[in-house]
C-alpha cells in the first residue's frame, strides 16, 4: 500500500477553519478520521473548546471546569489546586512555549500568591480566562488593559467615577494580564452569577445603587478602554454581598489618539427581528457610534437600565412615570439607530453632533430618575 502526503497551505479566504469548526459542532471531534476515542457531549460543543488542546475538554472534577458560553473566549472555573495544576507544576503540558518568558514566570508567581493568599478551601474559586490571536478580533490580546493597567488600579484617582472605576477593577482583576502577540490570560476572582439569572431584585435601592457604580466605572473606562459591551451579560450580581459588578474589562479596546478604525470598538452585528422591539436592539451595540466611544457606552448603559427596571420591585409611581418617559425616549432614538444600522449608515458632521446632544440628554434623564431612586 503506498501513501501518498499533501501539505495544504491556507490563505485568509480558506473555509477549511470554518467547516471544521462546523464538523465540530455536527460530530463532536475534529475529524472523522481522528484518533479521539470519544465525542463531545452536544451541551459541550462550544467554540472556545474547539480552540483548546483536546486534553483539556475534560473537566477536573472541582478543581477545572470549562465555562460553557457562546463566545472564542477560554474561561475556566478553577480552583487554586486547579491554577497549580494548569500554571504552576514541575513539568506543565501547556504554556510551554512561554516556559522562558519571564512575564509568563513572574505572572504564574503572581498567580500563585494570588491564589494562597484567599485559602485553599473548596469554595474558594477564580476564573482564568485565555484569548488566542485566532480567536480575537483584536491585536494583542488583553493588550490594551494592560496598556492602560497602572491608570486602572492607581491610588492617584482624578475624581469619583476613577475612584469607583479603581475599587470595582481591583476587586475583580487581582493582577495585570500576561499578554503576548499571540495570547492573553487574566486571572479573575469570582463576583457572582449573571444578572440575567436573577428574576427580580426587591429592593429598589440598593440595586440601584449598583447600578450607579457600574455606570461611574463604564463612563470612566469610556475615556480611555472603552469596554465596548456593558449590557447585562456582562453584569455580575453577588446575592450575599449585594454588589453589581462589570466583567469582560479585559475585552476593551484602545482609546484612539488620532482617528484609526483598527482601534475603534468593534463592529457587532445586532440580531434585528424586523419586529416591534428592533430599537432595543439598536442600543445593544449602536454601530454609527463605534468611534465615539462615551456615546457608545451611554446607550449601552440606558439599555441596561431598561432591562433592569422590568425586574425591580415595588418602584413608586412617580419613578414608574419618570422611567416610562425615559422609554418612550429611548424607543424613539433606537428606531432612528435601527434604520442607519440597517442601511449600513454613517453620520455626518451635522448629524453626529444631533445624534450625540440626543444621547447626552437621554442619559442625563436617566441618571436623575437614578440618583431619585437612591435618594427615596
Amino acid at each position: 500500500m503506498k501513501a501518498v502526503c499533501y501539505e495544504i497551505k491556507d490563505n485568509v479566504n480558506s473555509l477549511l477553519p470554518m467547516r471544521l469548526l462546523i464538523h465540530f459542532f455536527k460530530k463532536g471531534k475534529r475529524w472523522d478520521m481522528s484518533n479521539q476515542t470519544t465525542t463531545v457531549p452536544v451541551e459541550r460543543r462550544i467554540p472556545s473548546l474547539f480552540t483548546l488542546p483536546a486534553s483539556l475538554w475534560n473537566d477536573e472534577h472541582d478543581a477545572r471546569r470549562l465555562v460553557l458560553h457562546g463566545t472564542l473566549s477560554i474561561v475556566f472555573d478553577i480552583s487554586p489546586l486547579g491554577l497549580e495544576n494548569l500554571l504552576m507544576c514541575e513539568n506543565p503540558v501547556h504554556f510551554k512555549n512561554s516556559l522562558t518568558d519571564k512575564q509568563w514566570t513572574d505572572f504564574c508567581s503572581q498567580v500563585s500568591s494570588v491564589s494562597k493568599s484567599n485559602g485553599s478551601t473548596a469554595d474558594t474559586r477564580f476564573f482564568l480566562k485565555i484569548r488566542s490571536k485566532d480567536t480575537s478580533s483584536l491585536r494583542r490580546p488583553m493588550g490594551a488593559m494592560w496598556d492602560v493597567w497602572d491608570l486602572l488600579v492607581t491610588k492617584d484617582r482624578a475624581n469619583d467615577d476613577h475612584q469607583v472605576a479603581v475599587d470595582s477593577i481591583s476587586r475583580t482583576y487581582p493582577l495585570r494580564p500576561y499578554t503576548t502577540e499571540n495570547i492573553g490570560v487574566i486571572l479573575m476572582r469570582d463576583r457572582g452569577c449573571p444578572l440575567k439569572l436573577v428574576s427580580s431584585f426587591p429592593d429598589p435601592k440598593s440595586i440601584v445603587t449598583e447600578l450607579r457604580k457600574v455606570m461611574k466605572t463604564a463612563s470612566f473606562l469610556s475615556t480611555c478602554l472603552p469596554h465596548g459591551d456593558v449590557l447585562p451579560h456582562n453584569l455580575l450580581y453577588d446575592q450575599a454581598s449585594g454588589e453589581m459588578t462589570l466583567i469582560d474589562v479585559d475585552e476593551g479596546v484602545r482609546k484612539p489618539q488620532i482617528s484609526s478604525a483598527a482601534d475603534h470598538i468593534l463592529r457587532r452585528k445586532n440580531a434585528y427581528r424586523n419586529d416591534s422591539n428592533d430599537w432595543y436592539i439598536a442600543l445593544l451595540y449602536p454601530n454609527v457610534f463605534r468611534e465615539y466611544a462615551e456615546s457608545y457606552t451611554k446607550l449601552q448603559l440606558i439599555a441596561s437600565f431598561l432591562y433592569l427596571i422590568t425586574r425591580i420591585d415595588k418602584l413608586t409611581s412617580t419613578s414608574l412615570k419618570h422611567y416610562e418617559l425615559i422609554h418612550d425616549k429611548a424607543e424613539s432614538l433606537g428606531v432612528d439607530l435601527c434604520l442607519l444600522d440597517k442601511e449600513d449608515s454613517t453620520l455626518d458632521r451635522t448629524n453626529t453632533t444631533r445624534y450625540i446632544e440626543s444621547v447626552d440628554d437621554l442619559y442625563k434623564d436617566m441618571e436623575k430618575l437614578v440618583d431619585a431612586i437612591i435618594a427615596a
